[in-house]
């Protein structure tokens, strides 16, 4: 907690960012655990997984994305 400058006491956002970026790291390192195939190097997908991956939530390219916006790689995981 920090004094704003009209005397209330706040959150500091530096730590709440902190604190949701701990989270999400956390979240995706149980991700990443859970299906270790989201890292592999297969490249050869058919119709029906490109179409499916296509609409995931946790596709690779996001995943990938994912952790270089969080600056973790995966063998940090």
């Amino acid at each position: 907690m920090i004094q704003s400058s009209r005397g209330r006491w706040i959150e500091d956002p530096v730590a709440v960012a902190e604190q949701r970026l701990r989270k999400l790291r956390n979240r995706l390192t149980a991700v990443v655990k859970d299906n270790p195939e989201l890292l592999s190097a297969d490249t050869e997908k058919t119709e029906e997984e490109e179409d499916i991956v296509g609409r995931s939530e946790l596709s690779p390219l996001r995943l990938q994305s994912r952790l270089r916006r969080f600056r973790c790689s995966p063998r940090q995981l």
